[in-house]
Formats: structure tokens, C-alpha cells, sequence
């Protein structure tokens, strides 16, 4: 008689892409595919309206949509990013590049850090931070207090 086969398989992507793609669900729901993940801070918005909800900790965005922007790159949450000429997405690993690509929203230079104790994050002109200003360059200035 044989000995069992065993049912375990490798995977062999890598850690950074295990969290970009979550199964299609239903139009028009907003839902996260962990609820345990949340938002990027309970008292802030939405990464983007269109996309979901997500956490530095857990990288998961919208499964409607795949990633945080479809024009970008990945999303990992130990220290990955939105568009490689943008910089790190998690608050806890640097700075967005303040000159990162405009369909990924910007960064104020002097804000640093995508502060979790901030507001939205939307390249739809949402705020990092109120005294920040705008995230996206096309809706105003970045600082606008400049």
C-alpha cells in the first residue's frame, strides 16, 4: 500500500503579489474582501470611491477593480508600490515621491508620509491631510498652504 500523496503545493508567487487580484462580486457594492482589514485608518476614506477600501497592513483593494489604479503597479503591503516612479504606498515605509505620476496622486514633499491619521486618499482630488491640500497635482496645489 501506498503512503498518502500529499495535498500541500507551492506557490510560487512571490509576496508581493499575492493581494492584487480578489474574486469579482457583485456591481455596485463596496465591500473589502477581509473585513478584518478595514480601512487605512477607521477615521479615514477610501484609497479611491471607485476602488475600495485599503489597509497598509493588508494591501487588499476593491475586487472590482484590481488595483488601487489600474494605470499603476502593484500593491504590496510590506512596503510595496502604486507605480514604481511613485514610491512606497505604506505608511510605516517612506515617502510617496511628491513627483510620482499623476494618475497615482501626489504627495506634498513637506507632508512626507501617507499619515494614516489623515483623510482620503483619492486621485480624485480627495486629501491626505486637510493642512496638506490636494493629493492629485491636476485638482490644485499639492500644499495648500504653498
Amino acid at each position: 500500500m501506498s503512503p498518502p500523496q500529499s495535498t500541500t503545493s507551492q506557490d510560487s508567487r512571490s509576496a508581493g503579489d499575492t493581494l492584487l487580484r480578489a474574486p469579482p462580486q457583485e456591481s455596485g457594492r463596496q465591500s473589502l474582501s477581509n473585513p478584518s482589514c478595514g480601512q487605512v485608518n477607521p477615521s479615514c476614506g477610501q484609497v479611491n470611491p471607485s476602488c475600495g477600501q485599503v489597509n497598509p497592513s493588508c494591501g487588499q483593494v476593491n475586487p472590482s477593480c484590481g488595483l488601487v489604479n489600474p494605470s499603476c503597479g502593484k500593491v504590496n503591503p510590506s512596503c510595496g508600490q502604486v507605480n514604481p516612479s511613485c514610491g512606497q504606498v505604506n505608511p510605516s515605509c517612506g515617502q510617496v515621491n511628491a513627483t510620482c505620476n499623476p494618475s497615482c496622486g501626489q504627495v506634498n514633499p513637506s507632508c512626507g508620509q501617507v499619515n494614516p491619521s489623515c483623510g482620503q486618499v483619492n486621485p480624485s482630488c480627495g486629501q491626505v491631510n486637510p493642512s496638506c491640500g490636494q493629493v492629485n497635482p491636476s485638482c490644485g496645489q499639492v500644499n495648500a498652504t504653498w
